[in-house]
């Protein structure tokens, strides 16, 4: 009988072990009623689940919101690998560039011959003004970069912010005709 408890209660904590590592949470834990210390380890078991649910629900609930802050601001932002893999380029990029989806950096070829070149050769901290062209029209922005770090540890690529400066590009050129 002894150790019929001592095997069930090795059984639940390695379920218990494996449901964290493998972060299923949808897996719950109870005891039948009069079972004593089995109901205790089961409601200490249940009360920790719960504590990593919630955790989970705040970490998603903030993603959401910063995924909808990113995709939302009015200024493009475009976050690169080295490799020139695009890993998100939000609503005002799209506006900007005039295209829906963008894999990878050279995909901007047809905005100048060294946009996609000018735009990997940015340091983090760094600022540059660069010329697209698009429709017939040149258009300056102001690229920035910044690195990213996550859990500690610098993130490969950069993130890059445009700021158009239309008016700026017109005026130049409608000074050139006076």
């Amino acid at each position: 009988m002894l150790l019929h408890f001592v095997q069930r209660t090795n059984r639940e904590l390695s379920r218990f072990l494996l449901v964290i590592r493998h972060g299923d949470l949808s897996q719950s834990f109870s005891a039948p009623s009069g079972s004593g210390t089995f109901g205790q380890l089961a409601q200490s078991f249940e009360s920790v689940m719960q504590r990593f649910r919630e955790s989970r629900i705040a970490r998603e609930e903030e993603a959401s919101y910063l995924h909808t802050l990113v995709h939302h601001v009015p200024i493009a932002v475009l976050a690169v690998e080295q490799s020139g893999r695009i890993d998100l380029f939000n609503r005002a990029a799209r506006n900007l560039f005039g295209v829906q989806h963008l894999r990878n950096l050279h995909d901007f070829d047809g905005f100048g011959p060294d946009f996609s070149k000018d735009i990997l050769a940015l340091e983090p901290g760094q600022e540059r003004l660069l010329k697209v062209s698009r429709s017939g029209e040149t258009l300056q922005h102001t690229v920035s970069a910044a690195s990213l770090a996550m859990r500690g540890r610098e993130l490969p690529g950069s993130l890059q912010v445009f700021r158009v400066r239309r008016d700026f590009c017109r005026a130049a050129s409608a000074s050139l005709y006076v």
